[in-house]
């Protein structure tokens, strides 16, 4: 039998502050947009090369209500969670948008908002508030 494992982890700052919705159903969904930045140094080159990269992660439950709590722009916070891909149908035309599904979210540290200066990328944060809860069963996540 062959493993499979679908399991993505990354640390990055919100671009928006996290707006609740509520399905029909009721159930409670967010979506976070994280930017994820890179630098890097060209080989033979002293420049400074810059990589942004957004990811969009869906909360849903308890951990959304938190995250829309806690979380404001320019949070830096630490997701785990599972790679998904919505595909639908617009004007005839196939669409598709890999996201991914939090299943942790850890906030690292909050930048007031004025501040525009990016944090060193050779610092490491202590995590100090852990926004996982019980999952849709009522469960306790583990990680």
């Amino acid at each position: 039998m062959q493993a499979r494992m679908n399991h993505c982890a990354f640390c990055g700052n919100l671009t928006r502050d996290p707006e609740l919705r509520k399905t029909d159903a009721g159930d409670a969904v967010t979506t976070l947009r994280v930017a994820i930045n890179e630098a890097y140094r060209p080989k033979n080159s002293d420049d400074v090369k810059k990589i942004t990269t957004f990811v969009d992660v869906t909360l849903w439950g308890r951990r959304a209500e938190a995250a829309t709590e806690k979380l404001r722009t320019g949070a830096c916070i630490l997701v785990e969670g599972r790679l998904r891909l919505k595909t639908w149908e617009h004007e005839g035309e196939r669409k598709q948008r890999l996201y991914v599904r939090g299943h942790n979210v850890q906030f690292l540290e909050q930048r007031p908002a004025s501040e525009k200066q990016e944090p060193d990328p050779g610092t490491l944060v202590d995590a100090s508030e852990n926004l996982n809860g019980k999952d849709e069963d009522g469960d306790w996540t583990p990680f």
